[in-house]
C-alpha cells in the first residue's frame, strides 16, 4: 500500500492521496500501540479515539487544499494579467502614432454610436414619461367612404359618446385640442402655445401638478369661472416661480382668468407627434354650442383614454368601433345613412413616435456604419501591428505559447486601445448629443431628457467589449494557416511575404476601399439631394422677402369687417416702412401651408364630394 502511495504522481489525485496518508498514520500508530503489549483490538479502539473524527478531520484537510489552490490560482491570474497589460502599454507605447489613429478611430465611432443611440433610446425605446405609459391608447375615427385611413384623431363632440366607455373599458379619458392664448400684464402682451383640455387629463395621464391643484370636472361646465394652468417652463420665466401666483387672475384673450395650478417641470405636453407643440398654457375644454356643431365636421381633436386592468387595445378597439357605429346612426343629420364611421383605438407611444421613427432608424444605421468602418480600420491596424511582430510571435509559439495565451495577450492590447478610445468616445457623445439636442428639429426631440445615462453606458461597453475580442482574436486566428518554420522562414533576412500573406493584404486593401467609395458615395447622394431641395424653385422670387404672423384675437376682432379693417391698416403702415416695394395678406402665412376644401362637380351627380389644398391671398401677393 505504502508502494502505491509513493507512486500517484503516475495519476494525481489529491483526495485520494490525503485518505492513504490518513491511513498510513492511523496504521502506524495502531503498530505502536501493539508493539507495547496492547490487544489489536484495544489497539484500534484506542488509536480511533487519539485520532477523533476521522471524518471531520479528512473534511477539514481537503477545504484547507481547496482553499490554498483557489488563493495559488488566484495570484497566478492576477499575475499573468498584470503582466500581460504591462506588455500591452509597452508594446503599445513602441508604436505611438498607430496607437493614436486606432484610439482616434475608435473614439469617433463609438462616440457618433453613442450620441445617436441616446437620442434613439430616448426618443423610439423608452416608454412616454406617465405612469404605467403602456396602457395608455389614443382612439381616432375613420370615414371610409371618403377615405385616407384613420385619421388618429377624433371630432370633439364625439368624446362625449366615447367617454361612455370610462370605467368598463377605459379607467379614464380625456380629450384635448392644440390652442393659441394671449396674456397680457405688466410685462406686456405675449402669445403662447397652449392647449384646451378636459379635466380628466392630467389623471389619466398619471401626472400631478407641481403646485396649486389640477383641473376638476366643475371647471368644464360651460358657464363656471374661467381658470388656467401654467406651464412650469411660463410660471418660471414670467412669474419668477413665484408660489403666491396660485389664486391670482390673468387676462387670457381679453378675459380674465385664475390661475389655478403649475403643471409639473418637463411635462411637455401635447408632445410633437400629436400634431403640435408643448403648451405653456392650459384651459379647460367645455362643450358649448360653437363646439357641438363641430361634429362631423373638424376632426382635430385628439382623445387620450387610459386602459382598465385587463383590456387589451383590441378590445378598446372593438368597443370604441360600436360607439362610433352609434354616433353616425344617431346623427344622419351630419353623417348621413351612407356615411358610417368607425373608430379604432392606438398605443399612445406608437403615435407619438410614428413621425419620428423611420428617420432616426435611418440615422442609427448610418453611424453604425461609421462604427463598422472604424473597427475595420483598427483592424487593420492591429492586422499590420501583427504582421511586423510575425517573427515575434512564431518564437513565442515555437517555446510553448498556446493559442489561447496568445489570445489572452492580444486581448489585454486591445482592452487597453478599446478604453482609451471609449474614455474619449464619452466626451465625443456629450458633445454630440448637446449638438443633436441643439440643431435637430424641435419636433423630433423637444420635450425628451437626452443625455447618457446607464443604458446608454452599457450600450457603449457592449460596443467596446465586443470591438475588444474582435481586435483580439483576428491576429491571433490570422495565424491558423501558417506553420511555424514557414512564419520564421518569411521573416528571415532577405525573405520576401509569401503569397497568401500578400493575396490577404491586397483583398483587406481592396475591401476597405470598396466600403470606403461605397460610403462616400451615398454621402455624396445625400450631400446633392440636400442642396437641390434647397435651391428648388418655390414658383416666385423669394429674394428679399419677409414673412411673418398677424394673430387677430377673436375677442377683439369678432367681426370678419373688423378682421379685414385691421389687414388694411397693417397693409398701410408696411407699405409706408422704407425699403418696402410690395405687401399682401395671406389667410395663411406660409407658402408651404394649406387649407383643405370639399366640393362637388357642378352638373354632376356624385354623392362624394373631392377634397383639395386651397390657400386664399390678395392680388399683390402674387407679384415677382
Amino acid at each position: 500500500m505504502n508502494l502505491h502511495r509513493y507512486l500517484r504522481f503516475l495519476r494525481p489525485n489529491p483526495e485520494a492521496d490525503l485518505d492513504d496518508e490518513l491511513a498510513f498514520h492511523m496504521q502506524a500508530r495502531i503498530d505502536e500501540y501493539i508493539a507495547s503489549g496492547m490487544t489489536r483490538e484495544r489497539a484500534t479502539a484506542e488509536a480511533e479515539q487519539r485520532f477523533g473524527n476521522f471524518a471531520r478531520i479528512r473534511n477539514q484537510c481537503v477545504e484547507i487544499d481547496n482553499q490554498a489552490t483557489r488563493e495559488a490560482t488566484v495570484k497566478d491570474v492576477l499575475q499573468t494579467t498584470i503582466t500581460d497589460f504591462r506588455f500591452a502599454l509597452r508594446q503599445l507605447r513602441s508604436t505611438r502614432a498607430l496607437t493614436a489613429a486606432a484610439v482616434l478611430c475608435l473614439a469617433l465611432g463609438i462616440g457618433a454610436t453613442t450620441a445617436i443611440f441616446s437620442v434613439v433610446d430616448t426618443v423610439l425605446f423608452r416608454p412616454l414619461p406617465f405612469r404605467d405609459a403602456d396602457r395608455l391608447v389614443i382612439i381616432g375615427e375613420e370615414l371610409p367612404k371618403i377615405g385616407g385611413g384613420n385619421f388618429g384623431t377624433i371630432s370633439a363632440p364625439d368624446y362625449l359618446e366615447f367617454s361612455t366607455l370610462d370605467g368598463r373599458i377605459f379607467e379614464s379619458s380625456a380629450v384635448i385640442d392644440n390652442a393659441g392664448y394671449t396674456i397680457t400684464g405688466p410685462e406686456g402682451p405675449e402669445r403662447l402655445k397652449g392647449a384646451v383640455m378636459r379635466s380628466s387629463m392630467l389623471r389619466t395621464l398619471g401626472v400631478r401638478p407641481a403646485l396649486g391643484r389640477d383641473f376638476v370636472a366643475a371647471d368644464d361646465s360651460v358657464g363656471a369661472p374661467d381658470v388656467v394652468m401654467l406651464s412650469y417652463e411660463l410660471w418660471t420665466r414670467r412669474f419668477n416661480s413665484d408660489p403666491a401666483v396660485i389664486g391670482k387672475p390673468l387676462n387670457v384673450d381679453g378675459m380674465v382668468a385664475t390661475i389655478v395650478g403649475v403643471t409639473p417641470q418637463g411635462f411637455a405636453f401635447p408632445p410633437y407627434g400629436l400634431g403640435g407643440t408643448p403648451g405653456l398654457l392650459f384651459t379647460p375644454y367645455r362643450f358649448d354650442a360653437p363646439t357641438l356643431k363641430l361634429r362631423g365636421n373638424v376632426f382635430n381633436s385628439y382623445m387620450i383614454a387610459r386602459l382598465a386592468p385587463g383590456v387589451s387595445v383590441k378590445q378598446a378597439t372593438r368597443e370604441a368601433n360600436r360607439v362610433a357605429s352609434g354616433i353616425s346612426h344617431d346623427h344622419p343629420e351630419v353623417f348621413g345613412r351612407d356615411l358610417p364611421m368607425k373608430a379604432a383605438a392606438f398605443p399612445m407611444h406608437e403615435r407619438v413616435v410614428s413621425g419620428a421613427k423611420r428617420p432616426m432608424l435611418l440615422l442609427l444605421a448610418a453611424v453604425t456604419l461609421v462604427l463598422l468602418i472604424a473597427c475595420i480600420n483598427v483592424s487593420s491596424l492591429v492586422l499590420a501591428r501583427a504582421a511586423a511582430r510575425g517573427r515575434e510571435l512564431a518564437v513565442r509559439t515555437a517555446i510553448g505559447a498556446t493559442r489561447a495565451r496568445l489570445v489572452q495577450q492580444f486581448l489585454a492590447e486591445s482592452i487597453v486601445l478599446v478604453t482609451s478610445g471609449l474614455a474619449l468616445a464619452l466626451v465625443i457623445a456629450k458633445w454630440g448629443t448637446r449638438a443633436i439636442a441643439a440643431l435637430a428639429p424641435a419636433s423630433l426631440v423637444q420635450g425628451y431628457a437626452l443625455g447618457i445615462d446607464g443604458r446608454v453606458l452599457g450600450f457603449s461597453a457592449l460596443v467596446s467589449v465586443v470591438s475588444a475580442l474582435v481586435f483580439s482574436l483576428v491576429p491571433a486566428l490570422r495565424r491558423s494557416d501558417r506553420g511555424i518554420a514557414s512564419e520564421l522562414h518569411d521573416e528571415s533576412r532577405g525573405s520576401s511575404a509569401g503569397r497568401a500573406r500578400q493575396r490577404g493584404r491586397r483583398a483587406l486593401v481592396v475591401s476597405q476601399i470598396a466600403l470606403a467609395l461605397m460610403v462616400s458615395a451615398a454621402a455624396g447622394l445625400m450631400l446633392k439631394s440636400f442642396v437641390r431641395a434647397r435651391n428648388a424653385d418655390p414658383g416666385f422670387d423669394a429674394t428679399h422677402v419677409l414673412s411673418f404672423r398677424l394673430i387677430a384675437p377673436d375677442y377683439r376682432y369678432a367681426r370678419s369687417e373688423r378682421v379685414l379693417d385691421f389687414h388694411r391698416q397693417v397693409m398701410d403702415r408696411l407699405a409706408r416702412l422704407p425699403g418696402v416695394t410690395s405687401s399682401a395678406p395671406r389667410t395663411i402665412s406660409r407658402w408651404w401651408e394649406v387649407g383643405t376644401s370639399r366640393s362637388r362637380p357642378k352638373g354632376r351627380r356624385s354623392r362624394r364630394r373631392r377634397s383639395a389644398p386651397t390657400t386664399s391671398c390678395s392680388p399683390g401677393s402674387s407679384r415677382r
